[in-house]
């Protein structure tokens, strides 16, 4: 594994910036089922959930944070097996403690901010054009027919294997994405915390 520093260092100070330096103090968070009902009851003209920055920043730094860490970390094409997989190892590894740097709530310290942008980003880059799409759809129309983030994430995670398995088969990186996507899910399920995304007030 070749190491370029300029790369790994701009692809870290991305992947590691808190979210919470995002998010200003009027942002209330909020459960699936409850974001829902506030939503339908509120009006359009009222709606300025596209006016956080989180909303496309989000999406943006993950896709770019993919994008740099592959050309951060790279391994020649006649390298062995083991060289590969500790290329892989080390963006997972960047990638998890990124989304876990996401997390931490500013308001609740019994809840845990769901990186949907974040992980959006980083599966649209680090998947093949024809997976990653259909796997964030299949996630988001899971998280809003069962009104849990959760379910959103696993739900997500599961698809990305099945579509992934039918297209590519099972691999190593198939494997470590999908890990990435429910990543949310462990980290809360570990910590007892529940799962609540920020909008503007």
């Amino acid at each position: 594994m070749t190491t370029h520093w300029g790369y790994l260092i701009c692809s870290l100070t991305l992947a590691w910036l808190p979210g919470r330096w995002l998010r200003n103090d009027r942002c209330r968070e909020f459960q699936c089922e409850r974001l829902i009902r506030r939503f339908s009851e509120t009006s359009r003209r009222r709606r300025r959930w596209w006016k956080l920055p989180a909303v496309w920043i989000e999406p943006i730094r993950g896709y770019l944070i993919v994008v740099l860490l592959s050309k951060a970390l790279t391994t020649s094409p006649d390298a062995t097996g083991r060289a590969h997989l500790l290329t892989l190892l080390a963006t997972l590894a960047v990638l998890l403690v990124g989304v876990s740097l996401q997390m931490p709530s500013k308001r609740h310290k019994a809840s845990l901010v769901a990186p949907v942008g974040y992980v959006g980003g980083i599966l649209l880059a680090w998947l093949p054009f024809k997976i990653g799409p259909a796997a964030i759809a299949l996630g988001a129309a899971s998280a809003l027919a069962f009104r849990y983030w959760e379910a959103g994430f696993l739900i997500g995670g599961v698809s990305c294997l099945a579509i992934g398995w039918c297209f590519v088969g099972a691999c190593e990186r198939l494997m470590a994405i999908s890990l990435v996507f429910v990543w949310p899910v462990i980290a809360a399920w570990l910590l007892q915390k529940r799962l609540v995304l920020p909008v503007r007030s």
